[in-house]
């Protein structure tokens, strides 16, 4: 499935037409649980996604990972001269952090579809649901739920857990670094230490490196 470009009508970042990957994860998600099971109409992907909640990275280092701003889809438009074929207009982006870097607020699409939500993603949800039975609603909502958890999980799979026994280290050496080294080197030749040369530098290599 191709991307879609993204375009905010805020002039602070007109700039920015980063690719819409997550959202068409979640288009391909949605449209996959309706191929499931037979179903009374057939949707294309403009359809899907006009009214649908949707999220950029606006991050620029780790500091700020995360940083969002999510809105509502008000057009998708064909267009042979971009990137992608697809223009998506939305309108009145919101952040998911505070921009005068206060406590983060919480995004609008933390959760998954609640009928009675009056965010515009269940909302598109639930316009959808309308339109079908019982049976093809459930599975077009499971699948609505699947996307957001994948998104929810894909956020927290950014930061990376150090297993124990391990830390992390600069790949390159800091002064401190090289300093304990030849500290250490000294102290090895001296005679004042049993432990064999290489591991006494490395652990004073290791305590002279940043820690986090």
């Amino acid at each position: 499935m191709k991307e879609l470009e993204f375009a905010i009508t805020q002039s602070a970042f007109t700039s920015i037409r980063d690719g819409l990957n997550e959202e068409l994860e979640l288009a391909r998600i949605a449209l996959a649980s309706l191929d499931a099971e037979p179903v009374s109409q057939t949707y294309n992907l403009p359809e899907l996604i006009e009214g649908m909640e949707v999220s950029i990275d606006v991050s620029t280092c780790d500091a700020d990972a995360g940083n969002r701003y999510f809105g509502t889809v008000t057009e998708v438009s064909e267009l042979y001269t971009a990137k992608n074929g697809y223009i998506l207009l939305v309108q009145d982006a919101k952040p998911n952090f505070d921009v005068n870097g206060n406590t983060p607020v919480q995004s609008p699409i933390d959760h998954g579809y609640r009928p009675e939500c009056e965010c515009s993603g269940c909302k598109a949800t639930a316009r959808i649901c309308a339109e079908l039975n019982n049976e093809e609603a459930e599975i077009f909502a499971d699948g609505y739920n699947a996307a957001m958890q994948s998104f929810g999980n894909s956020e927290q799979l950014n930061s990376p857990v150090t297993p124990d026994g391990y830390t992390l280290v600069p790949v390159d050496l800091t002064p401190e670094m090289r300093e304990a080294f030849h500290v250490a080197n000294e102290e090895y030749e001296s005679g004042h230490y049993d432990v064999w040369s290489p591991d006494h530098q490395w652990q004073a290599m290791l305590a002279a490196a940043p820690q986090q």
